[in-house]
């Protein structure tokens, strides 16, 4: 009976805490969430729905807690198949995190079990599993990032220290990789590695912000690396050329190109290096969530350089060029994905239709980029997930405007 009572009162506290717009804090990321209207609330009421018809209590209480494993792996393999489905399972959680956030009593499930179900999961996962620096395993912990900017305003300070020192060992742990990386002067470096490694910090930093000081420390300090970055990784190099370039190489001896068009364009350092916009595309995602989030993480001159990156893509959408991806690929990892009859590293025209991520990315980009709009309007409506659904929603009543023209600034040497 104690148990019970125990469990009735901490129910009726956690009702109260949201009743009162939790403790002394507040989400940290950029959701939108002054935008209210019908869309708002249909797809608020989604949300609702989609959590017991795909039962994703359930889903939470099965994750597995154990570091993601996936970068590097081959489909079929063991570990990549277990991250997959755990990632599955963070995606209920951050679903179950947007109705604990802005979700109602009066609805199914109520909004308080949604507090209790999805803080319970990361609380344990945030004491129990370390992250391990490497980017492309904890990008996949977003979603718990985002569940936890959700969730934070109606815990308790003690909980909440708790997720603030977790958030802050996946910013110490990831500068700590990359500074190996970079030590040993590391071509991921340039790649989609640190690009993913950074929105992950910005989100994390931000997502500690609204109570704890670091927060603040790693989104300004984010935005100089994101500066030095982009340069790396999206800026035409000093010393490019069309006619020695991997590019150009690739126009002469690949088949299936189209080659109208400048072929002096780079595009980003991941398209020059894997020769597919696949890659790029992964890359832009990772800048383009990082801005919609963290706006504070990204200078006008970053903005300009990843708006070009996000531009680069629409002569493919549109059909103006065809792109036959991979074809000379300098990345010994895409071969062996081609040899182990992987569809996403095969020799083969790239479509639109055949890259989710990039359609996720276009929509992301709208907000920041309007120049896009030309070639990204048949995405404001695809087929996102109801979390999704229901953020783009709470951004639409906000009119994107061009960012204005920073200052001519000296580049430094490439390196």
């Amino acid at each position: 009976m104690i148990n019970g009572e125990t469990t009735l009162i901490r129910i009726s506290l956690l009702i109260l805490n949201i009743l009162l717009l939790g403790f002394s804090t507040r989400a940290q990321l950029n959701w939108g969430r002054d935008c209210a209207g019908g869309e708002v609330d249909r797809h608020l009421n989604r949300v609702h729905q989609v959590i017991g018809e795909r039962n994703m209590f359930q889903d939470i209480s099965s994750i597995a807690y154990a570091s993601p494993d996936g970068e590097g792996r081959l489909n079929g393999e063991a570990a990549l198949q277990a991250t997959r489905q755990n990632n599955g399972r963070f995606q209920s959680l951050l679903t179950v995190s947007m109705c604990a956030r802005y979700g109602s009593e009066e609805r199914q499930p109520p909004q308080s079990r949604c507090q209790q179900a999805a803080s319970e999961a990361l609380i344990r996962w945030a004491r129990e599993v370390a992250p391990s620096g490497n980017p492309i395993n904890d990008h996949d912990l977003l979603p718990l990032i985002m569940s936890a900017d959700l969730l934070k305003p109606n815990m308790t300070p003690a909980d909440r220290e708790t997720i603030n020192n977790w958030l802050n060992s996946i910013v110490q742990s990831g500068d700590s990789y990359m500074a190996g990386l970079q030590a040993t002067n590391d071509v991921r470096v340039r790649m989609n590695w640190n690009t993913w490694r950074l929105a992950t910090r910005a989100m994390a930093g931000q997502a500690m912000a609204s109570d704890d000081p670091r927060g603040a420390d790693i989104v300004a300090t984010t935005r100089g690396l994101v500066d030095a970055h982009t340069h790396r990784n999206l800026n035409t190099p000093r010393n490019f050329s069309p006619t020695r370039s991997v590019y150009e190489a690739r126009q002469r001896v690949c088949q299936g190109e189209d080659t109208s068009g400048s072929v002096s364009e780079y595009g980003s350092f991941d398209f020059r290096q894997r020769d597919a916009l696949r890659y790029h595309n992964y890359n832009m995602l990772a800048y383009t969530q990082m801005q919609w989030f963290v706006p504070g993480a990204v200078s006008g001159l970053s903005s300009f350089a990843i708006g070009d990156g996000v531009n680069f893509l629409g002569p493919y959408v549109t059909g103006e060029r065809v792109h036959q991806e991979f074809s000379c690929t300098t990345a010994p990892f895409d071969i062996r994905r081609r040899e182990n009859g992987e569809a996403s590293s095969a020799i083969r025209p790239w479509r639109i239709e055949d890259d989710r991520g990039a359609r996720v990315m276009m929509r992301y980009s709208r907000l920041n980029h309007p120049r896009s709009h030309s070639f990204t309007n048949q995405f404001v409506t695809n087929e996102f997930t109801p979390w999704e659904k229901l953020m783009f929603s709470m951004r639409e009543c906000e009119t994107p405007s061009a960012p204005s023209i920073p200052s001519p600034q000296p580049r430094p040497q490439d390196t």
